[in-house]
This record gives structure tokens, sequence and C-alpha cells, in this order.
């Protein structure tokens, strides 16, 4: 009896922990709806150019810090991660990029203004270069024979 009860309160919490409308073994869906903020809808155009290269050397999201590390650039693929630091005579500006199937983009920026616009794009003409070079080396890495 006992043990049936707690098989119960197992297979409860269990359930309870998915999502509304989630079956065990579903698979949930992998891009959230992108919400349009006013920095993504400034920034995106910025990105765009390059969304379809960068989708193609794997690359699922890009993060911009601006810390004291020396390595505030985060690069994340399907082949890895790689971390670099902010190219020269470039003011480092904090953003996320996240890449979703079909060239859909997600840009955050929390301290984004209109008036930093140039900043921005500044930044990411120096970065995404250098995001796709780290991309191609994991991906190299990660493909090469054994």
């Amino acid at each position: 009896m006992r043990t049936s009860i707690v098989f119960i309160v197992a297979v409860v919490a269990i359930l309870g922990a998915l999502p509304a409308g989630a079956q065990p073994g579903s698979v949930a869906p992998t891009a959230p709806p992108i919400a349009q903020t006013p920095a993504q809808a400034d920034l995106a155009p910025l990105v765009a150019p390059r969304v379809a290269y960068l989708n193609d050397v794997g690359t699922r999201k890009i993060a911009a810090r601006t810390g004291k590390p020396r390595r505030d650039i985060q690069v994340l693929t399907q082949y890895g991660v790689s971390y670099f630091g902010w190219p020269k005579n470039v003011k480092p500006v904090a953003f996320e990029i996240e890449f979703f199937g079909g060239g859909a983009v997600a840009v955050r920026a929390s301290g984004y203004s209109p008036a930093r616009k140039a900043d921005y794009a500044a930044a990411f003409d120096a970065v995404l270069p250098e995001a796709v070079r780290q991309a191609e080396i994991l991906k190299a890495r990660a493909l090469r024979p054994k």
C-alpha cells in the first residue's frame, strides 16, 4: 500500500512538472515565439545580413558582456562554445543574439537606446565576423576525421 502511494505521488509530481498540454515523451518547440521589443526591432536589421551564414556554421547564440573578464564574448554553437575578447577600438556594448531555424533571430540589448544605435552597429560589425571565424574553427574540429 505504501509503495503504491509513493508511486502515485511520484507520477503526479512528474506530470505536474511538464508544461501545460505536453505529453510524456513529447518534444518541446525549439524556438520560442519571438516578441518584437524596441531593441530587437531596431537592431535585428543590423544582424540580418549575416544570419544565414551564422546559421550555416552552427551558431546558436552570441552573448556579449561588458565586464572585466578578458573574454567577454561567448559564441555558442552546435559544435561547442568559444570565447574571445572585444576587438580593439570598439566600444563594448552588452547584447545577446539567438539564432533559430529558418532565419529567425532574436536580438536583446538591455542598455539599448536609439541614440546608441551606432555603437551597436559598430559592435556587430566587429564581433560577428570573429564569431563566424570562431564557429568555423569549432565546426572544423568537430567534423575532422579521427
